[in-house]
């Protein structure tokens, strides 16, 4: 195993479930102000990093070509999305609704493959789902309402990440496209609000002014890992890896930022872990006995013609 892309996935999965803190610090300003922000500031970042690895001309051939830009588009909005929810649920206390929407999106993308690709589920990834499912059911009648943040998350992730798997776009070239697409909206929005005297950046408080900056890294630098991480590592290890994150969101939430795991979260959560369980037991087993030979994967993103 390579030990570096393993400390590089861990590392980029353990700052996904340590985020949580980050935007307890900034809970005060309102959702659309944060996530104006972390566009603004992440596509600055991404800029330059693109820059210096050379990602430029991949994005520029994107841009020349509008059939690649409205899909580009596509995926844009549904990240948008992710990160707009993300930030409701983190600032909101609802950090659990996170965690579990995060946990079944690997499930999600299962029931994707079948209806989008035509793919054949085994009986165990059946089985799975229907942990799943039960889980979220028994969230919404125990608690007395749906967990929609969650489910939200898991559907824009999940839509996400099939845009990008259709899109065969490198995963930073990928990401600073779609926020030069969408920064000019986020910079009209700040601009706006700073004329109102509405906005909070050089507003308010100056610490608070560099902990919206910090936005930038705290989005770049798990992707980056992550990039390590799935170019040197089984799909399978990788897949095993991903649970991690939403398990510290729980941490997180309980244990540091005070949020209650009630006896009906935990039943719905326990049915939840029983599908990964099944899950993940079968995915392992099933790509060992398909690819004994192989098992790390060199390029798993591919550039477009």
């Amino acid at each position: 195993m390579n030990r570096g892309a393993f400390l590089c996935a861990l590392g980029a999965y353990l700052l996904w479930g340590f985020m949580p803190l980050y935007f307890a610090l900034i809970k005060d300003i309102s959702p659309g102000q944060i996530l104006a922000h972390r566009v603004a500031w992440s596509g600055l970042l991404l800029a330059g990093i693109s820059g210096l690895t050379g990602r430029w001309p991949e994005v520029i051939r994107w841009l020349s070509k509008p059939r690649l830009v409205l899909a580009a588009f596509a995926s844009t909005t549904l990240i948008a999305a992710n990160w707009l929810l993300y930030i409701l649920a983190t600032t909101r206390g609802e950090i659990l609704q996170a965690s579990l929407g995060y946990y079944i999106t690997p499930l999600f993308s299962v029931v994707l493959g079948l209806v989008v690709f035509g793919e054949h589920l085994r009986i165990a990834q059946w089985v799975a789902l229907g942990f799943a499912a039960a889980g979220v059911a028994v969230q919404a009648a125990l608690l007395g309402k749906m967990p929609w943040l969650g489910i939200g998350l898991m559907f824009s992730f999940g839509l996400y990440g099939l845009a990008r798997k259709k899109m065969g776009i490198d995963s930073i070239a990928g990401l600073t496209l779609e926020t030069i697409l969408i920064c000019p909206v986020a910079l009209g929005f700040l601009l706006t609000w700073h004329i109102q005297g509405t906005g909070t950046f050089l507003h308010e408080n100056p610490r608070q002014d560099l902990w919206l900056v910090l936005a930038a890294p705290v989005t770049a630098a798990p992707l980056l890992l992550f990039g390590v991480g799935a170019k040197g590592l089984p799909l399978s290890l990788m897949g095993f890896l991903q649970y991690s994150s939403p398990t510290v969101q729980m941490l997180v939430a309980t244990l540091i930022l005070g949020e209650e795991l009630s006896v009906e979260r935990i039943a719905s959560f326990s049915l939840i872990w029983m599908g990964l369980l099944v899950f993940v037991i079968e995915a392992w087993h099933n790509n060992t006995k398909a690819l004994p030979k192989s098992p790390v994967v060199e390029n798993p993103e591919k550039s477009p013609a």
